[in-house]
Formats: structure tokens, C-alpha cells, sequence
């Protein structure tokens, strides 16, 4: 396997220690007809694997210097600590008789807590350069599998599925097709910065080549319209951070060919494109929604509507997850705002929503500063991050589960290197002035030597 593969195990590291590499792919698998449907929510595939695969990680993590994810940790635990707070207050606040909103939104935090411990021990486990030759693999493989589900479990049929059939699909593939696509956007444009870049053994290169004909087919039976508007803006901000070379050029062509022949050959991802580019005007006109003739959905809608009501709980926020569910006297629409950002301000205020832009923020800076010192790796995790928060405003994507999960491991590449602390050029400053002045002495040019 490690002719295979280019890389091989550390030599103060058994095999075993490496096995999440392995099992990572397997939480992007669809359900299986393992989903459940419980009280608070559908109990997917992947939350009853999160769990063993957070063991694994806890035996492969060793002690090393600090990395650039240190830096987010205490973030995100401020994050859970406010969003707990917010949550645990709703009885208080709202006066319900019971706690049933109090439980419901502790799950969503927990489950959205789970995901993300899970991500960042993936990011530490990633602490060698054999493993992070495997984790490419692994990458590669999470992205096939999903496509592959997707072309096996949704089909070709351009037709609006029923309720029954929406039931049916959720029990053996993926909940729902908008985060799936969202996902895949994130995977697709961190794949694609690598491959630009090289950032991979000569047969993961040659690899991805074969591999991209799949992950384009799954994408666009993705049905998901935000996940595509997503993988776009991250696309194109890549061809932006790199040089237009010949490889470059043919797969732009080879790209646009792929989506060329989805058109004509699958009907679901031509109904969706049709429905969006030339929509029906009389069904615009009654529910007021679109932009320049096109239609997004009603985000645009919805954000506006979402977004007036956060001056009723500035500070504290509804609580997580507390909506306008039945029985419950939250202002907030049941749907949501269809925009994870402006939610997260809805439902934890001003402090957490803060927060969550300040991890992201924190993210982005880390990346954009390595690639200034030549990190090429910073050049994909730019991409998967333009795709994130663009379809983190088609939708609420990022409450757990795995779409938050590929947030981190798309950082991971960066995330996973050591933290170099460098004083900036200010601070230095005056950091000399402050010595000059208690020592005036050694400021002072010596005297000249006598004659």
C-alpha cells in the first residue's frame, strides 16, 4: 500500500495510528437506511461513526509544538460557552412551562460541538508529512464516495420528488441536497487548489485526473443550487491566486465540457438550471422573490425579513435553534433565514454571531499570511474558504453534521503547521524605543578614542 499510496508509516508510529486516514472517508457515505427520525431531528449514518472516529483520533494525536489551529480554539470555545448560556436562558426569557426548547437546542449545540471536536483532531493528528501525503487520499476518497452515492442513489429523473419519496431518499442516501452540495463545493474547490498547485505524490496527480470525471457528475446531481453558486466563486477565485498556464487552460475547457454534457445528459441538473436562469415570472411576482430576473430562491427575501428581527434579542440572541417551531414563542421564522451567518446573530446576538465571524476571520488571515511566506497549500484552503462562506449565505449549513466537519478538514492542511510567532514591525518598534530609553546609554554613540 505504500508503493500506492507514496507515503509510509513514521517509525515511532505503529500502523494503527494511521487507520483514521482510513476511516475518515467513511463518514461520507450515505445513510444506508441506517437514518432515523427522533424528536429532535434525524439521526443520520455518520453520527453513529463520529464517535469511533474520534477514538482513533485521540490514539494517533501526539505532543508537538504549537499549530496555527491553537489560535481558534479558544475562540470556538467562547463560541459554545455564549451559545450555551443564550440556550440555557430561553426558559427564563420566553417563560415556557417545560424545557423541551431548552433540550432541543442543547442537541443541535452538542451534535454542532461533536463535528467540530471531530475536525480538530483531525487537524492535530495531522502532525507529519507522511500522514499528510495519505490524508490527500483521503480527501480524494471522501469526494468519490459522495458522488458515487449520488449518481447510485438520486439517478437521472428531472422529476420534483414527493414527500413520500423525499422520506424515502433521506433513509438510504443524503438528508438533504443542499448541504450535500454545499459540502461538495467546499471538497471540490480544496481538491482542485492542490491539483493546480501540485501540492501532491506524482500519483495522487495522475489520480485526481480520473477522478475529477466523477466528482463533477456527483456535483451536479447534487441538486443543490447554492452549493454550485458556491463551488463558482471559489473556482474563480482560484484561477485568480494563480498563474494561466497551459494545464490550467485545459482544464477550464475540460470543466466547462463536463457541465456541457450534465446538461444534456441529466435531466434533474437541467431542470434546476433552467428553473433558476429563466424562471416562472407569475410565481416571482406573487411571492416577491428574485433578483434581476433570476431566481436565488427567495434569500434575499427571507434575509430581509430575518434580519429586522434581531433588534428583539440583541444581546443574547433567541437561544440556539429556538425558532418558530409550533408552540414556541420565538419570532424567528421555523425555516430560518436561509444564511448561517445572519442566524448565528439571531440566535446567539451580537456576541456570538461576532464570534463565529471572528473564527472565520481568524481562518481566513492564517491562510492568506502563509501564502505570503510561500505556502502554496494556503492557495486551495482560500478557494474551499470562498466557497464556505458563500454558501454559508444560501443556507444554514454549518449547524453540525458533516458539512461542518469539512469546514475544518479543508483548513487542515494549514491549520496542521506550526505556529511561528513573528513580532509585527510596530510593535518591534517600539519595543526599541522602550529599550532606548532604559538604556540610554548603549543608545548613545561612544565617544571618540583621544588622539
Amino acid at each position: 500500500m505504500t508503493k500506492i499510496f507514496g507515503g509510509r508509516p513514521h517509525k515511532s508510529e505503529g500502523a494503527l495510528k494511521y487507520l483514521w486516514l482510513l476511516y475518515l472517508p467513511l463518514l461520507y457515505l450515505p445513510n444506508l437506511g441506517f437514518a432515523k427520525a427522533t424528536t429532535f431531528g434525524t439521526l443520520e449514518f455518520s453520527d453513529y461513526l463520529i464517535g469511533p472516529y474520534i477514538a482513533l483520533l485521540l490514539f494517533s494525536i501526539r505532543k508537538r509544538n504549537r499549530m496555527q489551529v491553537d489560535f481558534i480554539i479558544p475562540i470556538l470555545c467562547l463560541f459554545f460557552l455564549w451559545a450555551t448560556l443564550s440556550t440555557l436562558l430561553i426558559d427564563f426569557r420566553y417563560g415556557y412551562s417545560d424545557s423541551h426548547f431548552i433540550i432541543f437546542g442543547m442537541l443541535k449545540l452538542f451534535k454542532m460541538t461533536l463535528y467540530g471536536l471531530a475536525g480538530i483532531l483531525t487537524i492535530k493528528a495531522l502532525n507529519q508529512r507522511d500522514k499528510k501525503i495519505w490524508y490527500n487520499w483521503s480527501l480524494l476518497a471522501c469526494a468519490i464516495f459522495v458522488s458515487v452515492s449520488l449518481v447510485m442513489s438520486i439517478g437521472t429523473t428531472g422529476e420534483i420528488s414527493s414527500y413520500h419519496v423525499m422520506i424515502d431518499q433521506t433513509i438510504t442516501g443524503y438528508k438533504a441536497s443542499n448541504v450535500i452540495s454545499a459540502m461538495m463545493a467546499m471538497l471540490l474547490c480544496s481538491l482542485a487548489g492542490l491539483w493546480i498547485t501540485r501540492q501532491g505524490s506524482s500519483r495522487w496527480l495522475r489520480a485526481m485526473v480520473f477522478a475529477f470525471v466523477f466528482i463533477i457528475a456527483g456535483f451536479t446531481l447534487s441538486q443543490g443550487r447554492g452549493g454550485w453558486i458556491a463551488a463558482l466563486a471559489g473556482l474563480l477565485y482560484l484561477l485568480y491566486k494563480i498563474r494561466i498556464n497551459r494545464r490550467v487552460f485545459i482544464s477550464i475547457c475540460a470543466l466547462f465540457a463536463l457541465c456541457f454534457a450534465a446538461y444534456h445528459y441529466f435531466p434533474n441538473f437541467s431542470y434546476e438550471v433552467d428553473k433558476t436562469l429563466y424562471p416562472d415570472q407569475y410565481l416571482m411576482e406573487r411571492y416577491q422573490y428574485g433578483i434581476f430576473g433570476v431566481d436565488e430562491g427567495g434569500r434575499l427575501r427571507y434575509f430581509l425579513k430575518e434580519a429586522s428581527k434581531m433588534i428583539k434579542a440583541p444581546v443574547f440572541g433567541t437561544g440556539f435553534f429556538h425558532r418558530g417551531f409550533e408552540f414556541s414563542k420565538s419570532s424567528l421564522d421555523e425555516v430560518g433565514s436561509h444564511n448561517f451567518w445572519l442566524q448565528m446573530f439571531l440566535e446567539t446576538g451580537i456576541v456570538g454571531g461576532g464570534l463565529v465571524l471572528l473564527i472565520f476571520w481568524r481562518m481566513w488571515r492564517q491562510a492568506v499570511f502563509l501564502e505570503r511566506k510561500g505556502e502554496k497549500l494556503a492557495i486551495a484552503v482560500q478557494s474551499a474558504f470562498v466557497a464556505a462562506f458563500v454558501g454559508g449565505m444560501s443556507g444554514e449549513y454549518f449547524y453540525g453534521g458533516i458539512a461542518l466537519f469539512t469546514l475544518f478538514i479543508v483548513y487542515a492542511p494549514i491549520g496542521s503547521l506550526p505556529y511561528k510567532k513573528v513580532k509585527p514591525q510596530v510593535r518591534l518598534l517600539f519595543s526599541n524605543l522602550k529599550h532606548a530609553r532604559q538604556c540610554p546609554d548603549e543608545a548613545k554613540p561612544s565617544p571618540e578614542a583621544p588622539k
